[in-house]
């Protein structure tokens, strides 16, 4: 076993989302021997893969401290645990504030509200997936371990102002309405909690209406503070054939509606060359609402939105799944190839909320083919494509 170097704050592996591991192999078992021994030499509790500059979805942790009130029964307090892959999937309404170090941020501590209970979801070293009840002081490492493998810890703030708002937080609650009181404890919710809220609130919808109500008063993406609109769907919601897109520009923002302007006009008449239109699709994006200054969605605001728009998939439950961009594909189908690899064959998806697999395709974005207008002779080839697939699982078209 080996110490390995800490990576230290300012650094930007730290606020770069991991990735998932996808094979349990001899090379990540010797990293996670050598995470425990670096986790003990520097006397910490846990230790992010992130950490050690390994952006895999990886945390080891030992903490063997006094509870803090004691758990409710069958949830452990305590523990040494290595956890791959984990996935927060229940947190407790009831938070406690409780002052935090972090070996990535050396000499400081902060005050910091968390659920007090939760639980998690993971993978072990033998590759069996495990589901862990924690409370007190597990469950706050679990949270903050988690933390560094979504989008880092917050070390902007210094221990005086951090001490300085959570006082103000809990001051501020005694004088105001119950309203302000919330929307006051949602600003301090951390990206992960937003993240498993929107899981919870997409779980609960069982029509599109719903989840359109879900969505639209959803306050965790950031993005939606400085969007006009928020830009659920378009088309026919009992088609066999739905599209999703990258995320929403200035003319999807102003109107509302998925896929307007220049880009709006070359989808309708990529549709209308296989005999298509609106009427005969659902159309959605990736994220609801537009990225300042039309840039691309971050890791983070794609992962706050996904569980709405696997549950609109779900609901619509289409023949085919056609994916318009390489956003789409990188969210969707959890894949960094480019959309030159992806486009021209058919893929299988899935997720949480199907009971069955979807076969999907990939095109190229209208923007891009506005940009790029010798790419349209592969659009043709994979519009050809998506035709001859419905026409061969006798959806109800005219040809």
């Amino acid at each position: 076993m080996s110490i390995l170097p800490i990576v230290i704050a300012p650094d930007e592996r730290l606020i770069t989302r991991a990735s998932e591991v996808t094979a349990i192999n001899d090379e990540i078992k010797e990293l996670v021997n050598d995470m425990f021994e670096t986790m003990y030499d520097a006397d910490g509790l846990g230790l992010a893969a992130v950490q050690v500059g390994v952006l895999k979805r990886i945390f080891v942790m030992d903490v063997q401290l006094e509870d803090i009130e004691g758990g409710p029964a069958g949830y452990e307090s305590n523990g040494k645990f290595c956890m791959i892959n984990p996935e927060i999937t229940e947190l407790s309404d009831e938070q406690i504030i409780l002052k935090e170090g972090c070996l990535s941020i050396p000499e400081q501590s902060h005050e910091i509200k968390r659920p007090k209970y939760l639980t998690a979801k993971y993978r072990d070293l033998n590759n069996e997936e495990r589901t862990l009840k924690a409370s007190g002081w597990l469950a706050r490492c679990i949270q903050h371990e988690l933390d560094h493998l979504n989008v880092g810890v917050d070390c902007t703030l210094t221990e005086g102002e951090k001490e300085k708002k959570v006082e103000n937080e809990e001051d501020s609650k005694a004088v105001q309405p119950p309203a302000i009181q919330q929307k006051k404890e949602q600003q301090t919710m951390f990206p992960s909690d937003w993240i498993i809220e929107a899981r919870k609130l997409a779980s609960k919808c069982s029509s599109v209406d719903e989840l359109r109500s879900a969505v639209v008063s959803f306050e965790g993406c950031e993005i939606k503070k400085t969007a006009t609109n928020t830009v659920f769907s378009d088309g026919n919601p009992n088609a066999k054939i739905m599209l999703v897109g990258e995320a929403p520009g200035a003319n999807e923002d102003l109107q509302g509606i998925p896929f307007c302007g220049a880009s709006g006009m070359l989808l309708d008449k990529m549709l209308s060359a296989i005999n298509l239109d609106r009427t005969k699709v659902y159309i959605s994006n990736t994220v609801f609402w537009r990225p300042p200054g039309n840039r691309k969605p971050t890791d983070l605001e794609l992962d706050m939105c996904r569980p709405f728009v696997e549950k609109h998939i779900a609901l619509i439950s289409p023949q085919i799944l056609v994916l318009v961009g390489g956003i789409a594909c990188y969210s969707l189908l959890d894949s960094t190839k480019t959309i030159s690899t992806l486009r021209g064959r058919f893929h299988t998806y899935t997720n949480q909320y199907l009971s069955h697999s979807i076969t999907t395709s990939a095109i190229f974005h209208p923007a891009y083919l506005l940009r790029q207008p010798m790419q349209k002779r592969l659009a043709w080839e994979d519009l050809k494509k998506i035709r001859e697939y419905l026409n061969n699982t006798n959806n109800c078209m005219n040809t």
